[in-house]
């Protein structure tokens, strides 16, 4: 079962309209891939958590042993697993000090990682009333085994692109304006997957922080 919890000082918003579509990652013989999510971690000292971290996972219904992935950008990453042990859930915090903050809890097994969401992406965003695109604040996100880079489409079709580092990517060097969509590449250098972030909206809307 698919659960998000988020947490931190900015309200936080999916915009609407934001579309997926995928392409295919096939093994050679056309068989659809297995994908995997396997980051290396390092476990977190649930004593050294903040009593209100703790509640903060309790609430998201993660079991308070969580491991720190990697920290870039300002952004922290860590796993977990659901309390019943079946669900992988992936966690980022801003850096506010040397103890944790988590700030996006999200256990969104099965979707990810899959063929159709080999990327889980956390860049917060915001889009104005008349805005075609929504604008990303910075780069953030999990990815599956394989995915060696995920991008941003600016509204003159450039991509920026960052790399992919112990299944997480994070980057400030996004378009100044809107985007387009988030691609992910994969070994081969193709684009495997792209998330379209186009439409207009119907009111102010804005993504926070991790």
């Amino acid at each position: 079962m698919k659960r998000t919890v988020r947490f931190g000082f900015f309200g936080l918003v999916i915009a609407a309209g934001l579309t997926t579509a995928a392409l295919a990652l096939d093994n050679a013989d056309g068989s659809p891939a297995q994908l995997r999510f396997s980051p290396a971690g390092t476990p977190v000292d649930v004593a050294t958590l903040p009593a209100g971290e703790r509640t903060t996972l309790e609430q998201a219904g993660i079991a308070p042993s969580v491991n720190f992935v990697r920290e870039a950008t300002g952004v922290r990453f860590y796993t977990g697993t659901s309390r019943e042990g079946s669900t992988t859930c992936l966690i980022t915090g801003i850096a506010f000090s040397a103890r944790p903050h988590f700030g996006v809890l999200v256990c969104p097994s099965p979707d990810f990682p899959s063929a159709e969401l080999p990327i889980y992406d956390y860049s917060p965003r915001r889009a104005a009333l008349m805005d075609p695109y929504p604008h990303i604040q910075y780069l953030a996100g999990f990815a599956a085994d394989g995915i060696t880079g995920v991008g941003v489409r600016d509204e003159h079709g450039d991509v920026r692109w960052t790399d992919v580092v112990q299944n997480t990517y994070a980057s400030r060097d996004v378009p100044a304006g809107g985007a387009t969509a988030i691609l992910a590449r994969g070994k081969s250098g193709d684009v495997v997957y792209s998330q379209s972030l186009g439409g207009g909206t119907t009111e102010s809307q804005y993504a926070g922080s991790p």
